[in-house]
């Protein structure tokens, strides 16, 4: 029997999924990967901005044998969106199917789980590599991924796995933090969050720290961090200044080929500054207990949180079936 392809838009992907759900699946798809279950080759990059365009595109592909499904997400980020064009910034989809007839199950918008992925990520580098009391969290950038991590943390607050005191925002588009603080608060009133203007200000006295910007130049300067701070970077430059990030105790990277093209490690590690052997691991094994998290409260810690495509998959595996369960989608023979 042929399997019927589901083609679900953005909008029914997130009116299928939660961020509590959401962090829990990461979890277990990063502890999976940790324990070998995931086979998950490093993104490809086609960098269009070699040809003058202002755009590239990542081609995801992963195997989740633990969950019996293949799949790829592909798409990336298009300048000329927001300028010209009454489009988002990144345009992403996913496609699984499955991992021995090739059958295509679904076949999904992917920008929503593309930016979930990567505030997962934040949460739980905070859950394993930070302080999880008292915690006060700057976010910088409320782009996607930065409003996606606000309410990542925010849900592994919900869920007990931390205690968040603050949730800090900071963003040079004032009406775009107001925006996302206005979100954050109506789900979680009980919560602390406030927007800030001045960066400095924002990492006084802050626990952990998430860069979300499209800085293409360090913007974090060491002498505004604490000593036991955790540094979660998503960027595709550095955005912390190079003795910022040596200063730490350890370092994760969430996969350290990755790494070597792009992110906040990149330029270290081709200046010879931070080498594989200075790695902590990676963080699907410290979520795994392959390596130790964080084990002193002193500690500081960095890590370099560029995005795996098997958590995309993971999460979109799940929205497939709910779609299934409630009808939701387009139902179509593919073959």
């Amino acid at each position: 029997m042929k399997t019927k392809t589901i083609l679900l838009t953005e909008a029914e992907v997130q009116s299928l999924m939660d961020w509590k759900t959401a962090v829990r699946i990461a979890e277990e798809e990063l502890c999976q990967q940790g324990k070998g279950n995931v086979l998950m080759p490093p993104k490809q990059l086609l960098n269009l901005r070699s040809r003058g365009l202002d755009s590239y595109s990542n081609a995801m592909p992963a195997y989740l044998e633990y969950l019996g499904v293949a799949g790829i997400k592909w798409g990336g980020g298009y300048g000329e969106n927001n300028v010209s064009r009454n489009l988002p910034y990144m345009m992403q989809v996913a496609i699984l199917n499955s991992p021995t007839t090739g059958e295509i199950h679904c076949i999904m918008g992917a920008t929503w789980l593309t930016t979930t992925k990567t505030g997962s990520e934040t949460a739980l580098a905070g859950k394993y590599l930070g302080n999880k009391d008292d915690v006060v969290v700057t976010v910088i950038g409320c782009g996607l991924q930065g409003s996606a991590s606000v309410h990542c943390w925010l849900a592994l607050d919900e869920l007990g796995d931390l205690s968040i005191k603050e949730v800090r925002i900071v963003d040079l588009n004032r009406a775009r933090a107001e925006q996302v603080a206005a979100e954050a608060r109506a789900a979680h009133p009980q919560k602390t969050i406030v927007v800030m203007d001045s960066l400095p200000h924002a990492l006084d006295g802050a626990t952990a720290v998430v860069s979300a910007t499209s800085s293409t130049k360090p913007i974090v300067k060491k002498e505004w961090l604490r000593s036991d701070v955790l540094i979660a970077s998503l960027g595709s430059y550095p955005e912390f200044e190079p003795e910022a990030i040596l200063s730490a105790d350890k370092f994760v990277a969430d996969n350290w080929i990755q790494n070597e093209h792009r992110g906040e490690f990149k330029d270290l590690i081709e200046a010879g500054k931070l080498t594989r052997d200075m790695l902590l691991g990676e963080l699907p094994e410290v979520i795994a207990g392959k390596v130790p998290g964080r084990e002193r409260p002193d500690e500081m810690i960095a890590a370099s949180l560029i995005g795996l495509g098997s958590v995309d998959l993971a999460v979109g595996w799940e929205i497939y079936h709910r779609a299934l369960a409630r009808n939701v989608g387009t139902t179509f023979a593919f073959l």
